[in-house]
């Protein structure tokens, strides 16, 4: 779903059906759809899907909104330039409202706007509140949730996760809005007496030219918890504040976590999922040891994490060798 900013744009076309385009007025003026959508390398003819919202003014003056339409569409360029040759299909409004200029206005999910004059009409291309996911709560055992960020899997029970030293293990992570991320968490669910244990956490992008593996660094939180004895008692453990955060935007990315531990007694263990209830980003679906794609692995053993991400060299771990664990992220 492709979005642009202050993109806009007029048309010709009344009721309820695909869009003829025109260009701007002015006032408000703006980047129309076409250039823009030439600018980042579509070309004749090109179609593909974007979010609008159609706002049909009282005039021109453009002060008083009548009606608005929300929705997911498809932007048809024409075979040559200039937005007057491009088209929008409007293939799943998402609401309408009519009567915004009375006393009444009326809200519909699922409905289409159909518009009345054509001149009063702008087109907006790009998301609103209306496309933003609304950001839970993390992880409920932890209490507080890291600030729109979600793990990539859900379950009715939670377990320990156990895991080898000195290896790393990457797992899919959705952040649901922008963050600056400057913590990590995570719950010791179980502890290690005696000896060294260390856990660190870091956050990779999706390498879209390496079939999205883990590919550049984002942010590493380095150690979480009291160096050297991370897991000496259960509770939370954080990292300490990165002093220039980075702005992760919304979408997938790659979280990265290791555990270095020897030379005492018992398994180390974060707090994790058990069995997923429902399918997940990866499209697998079902419970229990029958689910691979948990993680990836790749050979870890050093405090800091390479840029880029060390390439995956394990299989695929499923849920009875490994478990998602709730690692947070926070903007503080």
């Amino acid at each position: 779903m492709f979005r642009g900013d202050d993109i806009l744009c007029g048309t010709s076309t009344t009721g309820t059906g695909a869009l003829s385009l025109a260009a701007p007025p002015e006032p408000p003026g703006g980047v129309d759809p076409d250039t823009w959508a030439r600018a980042i390398g579509f070309g004749n003819s090109a179609s593909f899907p974007i979010s609008y919202t159609i706002e049909e003014y009282t005039d021109t003056t453009w002060t008083k909104v009548k009606g608005r339409g929300k929705g997911k569409g498809v932007l048809n360029l024409g075979a040559s330039a200039g937005i007057a040759n491009c088209t929008l299909t409007r293939t799943n409004e998402e609401y309408s409202i009519t009567g915004m200029d009375g006393a009444s206005p009326a809200f519909s999910i699922g409905s289409t706007y159909s518009i009345g004059t054509a001149a009063n009409t702008l087109v907006f291309v790009g998301d609103s509140a209306f496309d933003q996911i609304p950001a839970p709560i993390d992880t409920p055992v932890i209490g507080q949730g890291g600030i729109g960020l979600v793990g990539n899997f859900w379950s009715s029970s939670l377990g320990n996760g156990a895991y080898n030293p000195s290896t790393i293990y990457y797992s899919i992570i959705q952040i649901k809005r922008a963050i600056k991320a400057a913590v990590a968490r995570a719950l010791v669910s179980a502890t290690y007496s005696g000896g060294t244990s260390n856990l660190y956490v870091a956050l990779y992008a999706m390498d879209p030219a390496n079939s999205g593996l883990p590919g550049k660094l984002i942010q590493d939180f380095g150690a979480l918890g009291t160096a050297g004895s991370a897991f000496a008692s259960s509770g939370v453990i954080a990292s300490a504040t990165v002093g220039s955060p980075k702005l992760i935007l919304p979408g997938y990315y790659w979280r990265a976590h290791q555990l270095i531990y020897s030379g005492g007694s018992g398994t180390p263990g974060i707090r994790c999922t058990g069995s997923p209830d429902t399918a997940d980003f990866l499209g697998q679906n079902g419970s229990g040891s029958s689910l691979t794609n948990y993680c990836l692995t790749a050979s870890g053993g050093t405090a800091a994490f390479s840029d880029p991400a060390a390439a995956p060299t394990g299989s695929l771990i499923g849920n009875s060798t490994a478990q998602v664990p709730f690692i947070g992220i926070w903007s503080s």
